[in-house]
């Protein structure tokens, strides 16, 4: 399995939450998260990528058993991927 570290683009909500004024917003809290990700390609098309933060070596051979934390991230809201040697 290749490792990975994705920065990607996530949406937020303004924080306090509620009817608020159009006027006199605070443009920072309206701005998308920047995020960023490391984990095992569990699973990529052309639309999106699901990776794992926990794998487990629970067969003889070595190879993975089993996945947890998967997380799966649009590719239109990646703006930087690399390969993690390790």
């Amino acid at each position: 399995m290749k490792l990975v570290h994705l920065m990607w683009i996530d949406s937020c909500s303004p924080t306090g939450g509620g009817w608020k004024s159009a006027e006199g917003r605070d443009a920072e809290s309206e701005k998308p998260i920047l995020c960023e990700s490391i984990g095992w390609v569990v699973y990529e098309d052309n639309g999106a990528i699901t990776i794992a933060g926990h794998i487990s070596h629970g067969k003889s051979d070595g190879s993975v058993n089993e996945v947890n934390g998967e997380l799966t991230i649009p590719k239109v809201a990646i703006v930087k991927r690399r390969k993690v040697k390790i």
